[in-house]
């Protein structure tokens, strides 16, 4: 014989299948879908709310029991930039986060100039460069798209603009809260960014185009606030020219013994370092000027993309190239010319040492982040894939 228990759960159904509201009491589910902005589901990015914190699944998703009432919630996750944000629960529901990469800038800040084809500080509202198209002289500043997370350069636009034509760099903004923009008013020194209508690229991304006549410059607006230790994280391709420097940047005179001055490659002979030999260094060519890089032989293949990493200071001279941090024939700490001077970009005030290659970021600090080193060059890596 049946219990009777068991016809009250009957009936207690039939209300339900009547359309009867079942009423809730308590928690309610509130599902958490975190994914990539533009892009899919994130795993292991921590939510907190209401004292609980969760870790999605391979879904992106985590599920917490919770009361009715509006709460404050954290979405966490490295490399990503923190979401702080409110959600009313009034029944069960999903709450969709959307999470942005982290602006390089925003994981270690404080440097003194910053140049990037993709958004480098999530606070950062301007545009990455303003271009001159070819065919009637035209200007016009691109800004960013969104691409899974990333703001970056918009192609599509510039693409447009330049049509068929090619496309210069008339200036390349700097994403720094310095605001210390470079800029070219002479048609015939500005790099190219756009050739007969496609945008340059380099290992898949876009890239300014320094090409082979010299003279090619961006300069600062204002003087670079140097300081007695200095760090460089830049990605970029170079070509050798025989008998010649090519230089990435540089920040003052080259004169011998003064000024203030680096580079990261160099294909000539003078002073203390021989032809091919890769070099960073600062105070000027002199060979008793400190602190400076020479490396055993030229580190760097033509046209291929690099990620690099320099710091001169009083406790540190090193320069990576990729992965690896490079052997030297001669290597000095010591500190830097302290002197604000100007910053120009793919050559220097000689005029005859212009970059030939590419350029994608430059980022420069008036400090020693030898302790940033390997998380500054695989954020760049992570986004490049240089190596």
């Amino acid at each position: 014989m049946k219990k009777r228990c068991c016809n009250t759960i009957q009936i207690t159904n039939n209300f339900n299948d009547f359309g009867f509201n079942k009423v809730r009491v308590g928690a309610y589910d509130l599902l958490f879908q975190v994914n990539i902005a533009g892009g899919g589901a994130l795993a292991g990015a921590s939510v907190t709310i209401n004292g609980e914190t969760q870790v999605t699944n391979a879904l992106g998703q985590t599920t917490f029991s919770i009361a009715p009432g509006t709460y404050a919630y954290t979405v966490v996750l490295a490399d990503y930039t923190t979401i702080n944000s409110n959600v009313v629960v009034v029944g069960d529901q999903t709450e969709t986060v959307n999470m942005y990469v982290a602006g390089i800038l925003d994981l270690y800040p404080n440097a003194g100039a910053a140049y990037s084809l993709r958004r480098l500080r999530s606070a950062y509202a301007g545009d990455t460069v303003r271009v001159r198209r070819s065919s009637d002289n035209a200007e016009l500043d691109i800004g960013f798209v969104l691409d899974t997370g990333n703001y970056v350069l918009d192609s599509a636009s510039l693409a447009t603009f330049c049509a068929a034509t090619d496309g210069f760099i008339v200036t390349w903004y700097d994403q720094s809260v310095v605001g210390l923009d470079v800029t070219q008013g002479v048609a015939a020194l500005q790099p190219q960014i756009v050739v007969a209508g496609v945008v340059n690229l380099l290992n898949g991304d876009p890239s300014i185009l320094w090409g082979v006549s010299a003279n090619k410059k961006l300069v600062s607006v204002g003087n670079f606030a140097c300081a007695t230790s200095f760090s460089a994280a830049c990605v970029f391709s170079t070509v050798k020219r025989l008998g010649q420097y090519t230089k990435l940047f540089s920040i003052g005179t080259d004169l011998i013994g003064s000024g203030y001055f680096y580079t990261t490659l160099t294909s000539g002979a003078a002073q203390d370092w021989l032809a091919e030999d890769t070099t960073f260094g600062g105070k000027g060519f002199g060979t008793g000027a400190n602190p400076r890089i020479v490396t055993l032989g030229r580190k760097l293949t033509d046209n291929i993309q690099y990620v690099t990493f320099g710091v001169l200071s009083s406790a540190n001279a090193k320069l990576f190239i990729n992965a690896t941090e490079t052997t030297y024939r001669i290597q000095a700490v010591g500190n830097s010319d302290a002197v604000a001077q100007s910053l120009i970009i793919g050559n220097a005030t000689s005029n005859v040492n212009q970059l030939v290659g590419n350029s994608q970021e430059i980022i420069l600090y008036p400090s020693d982040q030898n302790v940033n080193q390997l998380s500054i060059r695989t954020n760049q890596n992570t986004f490049y894939g240089a190596y």
